[in-house]
C-alpha cells in the first residue's frame, strides 16, 4: 500500500490542503519552502503521494494556479523579495477594519492619505490621522493605528517599534480578539492584552501607546455612522 502511495504523484488537492494547513496553524505569511519545512516536522505530508525533489516548487505553481484561476481560492501573495503565502481570511479582516480605521478618521475631519515619502519605507502603519496645516507645511501626524490579526509576540514588538518612529503623539494598537481566539492558541485574549499592556509599560510608552478591539473600532463607527459611508459587514469565521 506505501509503495502504491509513492509511486503516485500527490495531487493538486493534497498540494493546496498542505498548504493551508500549514498557514492556519503558522497564522502567517510563508515562503514554500518554510511551508514545505514546516509541514514535513509536523507529518503533514505522511500517506500523501511522490512529491519529488523539490516540494516547494510544487507548492508555488499550484497556489499560482488557485490564484488565477479559483475565484474562491483562500490564498494571497503578499511581500516581496521573497513573496509569500497568506490566507485571504487573514487579511481580508485585517484589510477590513484598516478600511473602518480610514472611514472613522475621515468622518472626524482628519486627512487620512499616508504620504510616501520622510519614514513610509521605514515605519508605514495600518491607518493614521493627520491635521492638515493648510498653509504649505507638511501634515503633522495625530494619531497612528496598527491593526493585529495574527501577529506573535516579535511581531507585535515590531508594530509598537513602527508606531514609535512614526512620531504622531499617539498610538493604537487594535488586537482583532476573534482571529486570536482562532488562530493564536498560545494565549487566551484576556492573556494577549496583558502581554500586549506590560510590553506598552516596559517601553515606557503608557499613555502614549493605547490598546484597542474591534469592538471599540465598530462603536465608534455606529457614533458616528451618519458620517460614514456603509461597509458590508464581514465573516471573521
Amino acid at each position: 500500500m506505501e509503495e502504491g502511495l509513492l509511486m503516485r504523484r500527490w495531487t493538486r488537492l493534497e498540494v493546496l490542503e498542505l498548504t493551508r494547513r500549514v498557514l492556519e496553524d503558522e497564522n502567517r505569511a510563508m515562503t514554500e519552502q518554510k511551508i514545505w519545512n514546516v509541514a514535513k516536522s509536523k507529518g503533514y505530508h505522511r500517506g500523501l503521494g511522490s512529491h519529488g525533489a523539490k516540494p516547494w516548487i510544487s507548492i508555488r505553481n499550484e497556489v499560482n494556479r488557485d490564484i488565477r484561476y479559483n475565484r474562491d481560492t483562500p490564498f494571497r501573495r503578499v511581500g516581496s523579495r521573497p513573496r509569500k503565502i497568506s490566507l485571504l481570511s487573514i487579511e481580508r479582516v485585517h484589510a477590513y477594519y484598516c478600511r473602518r480605521l480610514i472611514d472613522l478618521g475621515r468622518s472626524l475631519g482628519y486627512d487620512t492619505k499616508i504620504p510616501r515619502t520622510g519614514l513610509f519605507h521605514l515605519a508605514c502603519p495600518d491607518s493614521v490621522w493627520y491635521v492638515n496645516t493648510r498653509v504649505g507645511l507638511r501634515k503633522i501626524p495625530v494619531i497612528a493605528f496598527e491593526v493585529l490579526a495574527s501577529e506573535s509576540e516579535k511581531a507585535i514588538r515590531g508594530s509598537l517599534t513602527s508606531l514609535m518612529l512614526y512620531g504622531s503623539p499617539r498610538g493604537v494598537l487594535v488586537l482583532l480578539t476573534k482571529m486570536y481566539e482562532r488562530r493564536m492558541r498560545s494565549k487566551t485574549v484576556k492573556e494577549w492584552k496583558e502581554y500586549i499592556r506590560n510590553l506598552i509599560t516596559a517601553l515606557g510608552l503608557k499613555g502614549r501607546v493605547l490598546l484597542w478591539d474591534e469592538a471599540t473600532v465598530d462603536r465608534l463607527v455606529r457614533r458616528f455612522a451618519k458620517h460614514t459611508r456603509p461597509m458590508k459587514p464581514i465573516d471573521t469565521h
